[in-house]
């Protein structure tokens, strides 16, 4: 059974964050760890985590640079597979278990996911891409934009996107001269 690393990357959203946290024990796929990278918030969010030393792995980014938070998270994490969830979302109870389920084959390195706006009710994220000018497009029905010297790239929005980890310590991680838009777009490329 794969072991996940989930990563959470959080700066001043300490209400957010404690929410994320406690929908997490609801997960049905139990064999998970939990990493939040704190940036140099400034609310409640280091009283949030002091609420759950011990139970959850913390560390401290003095930068606000996504990439530098989502890489610290990486080499912290003890799991086969990285995922990524933001500090403001809420997984449904099925999330690693589908995920986990994506994992048979070894040529897979990456599975991200529908990802619904506040309220559930509308798609912010299903199926994308990312053209050579950065141009995205996040609603899109059988996108299959794999070829190297192609001008549209495929993509996984950073709120829902997972890795193994030996796929992410291959490419060096997130490149962190992108601080916060983007970054996932080029770890999939």
């Amino acid at each position: 059974m794969k072991k996940v690393s989930i990563v959470i990357c959080t700066y001043n959203r300490a209400d957010f964050l404690k929410r994320t946290l406690k929908s997490l024990q609801y997960q049905i796929y139990k064999n998970f760890e939990v990493i939040v990278v704190n940036g140099p918030s400034t609310d409640g969010t280091k009283d949030i985590l002091e609420q759950y030393k011990g139970i959850v792995k913390i560390a401290v980014n003095p930068k606000t640079n996504l990439s530098i938070s989502r890489n610290m998270g990486i080499r912290m994490s003890a799991g086969d597979i990285v995922a990524f969830i933001d500090d403001d979302a809420i997984p449904d109870e099925h999330w690693l278990d589908d995920i986990v389920s994506m994992y048979k084959n070894d040529k897979i390195g990456g599975v991200g996911g529908r990802v619904y706006w506040p309220g559930g009710d509308h798609i912010q994220f299903e199926t994308g891409y990312v053209d050579i000018w950065g141009d995205a497009e996040v609603r899109v029905k059988d996108a299959n934009y794999n070829d190297p010297s192609g001008k549209k790239f495929n993509f996984m929005l950073g709120t829902n996107c997972t890795f193994l980890k030996a796929a992410l310590l291959k490419v060096g991680g997130f490149d962190e001269y992108y601080d916060y838009f983007h970054d996932e777009s080029d770890l999939c490329l």
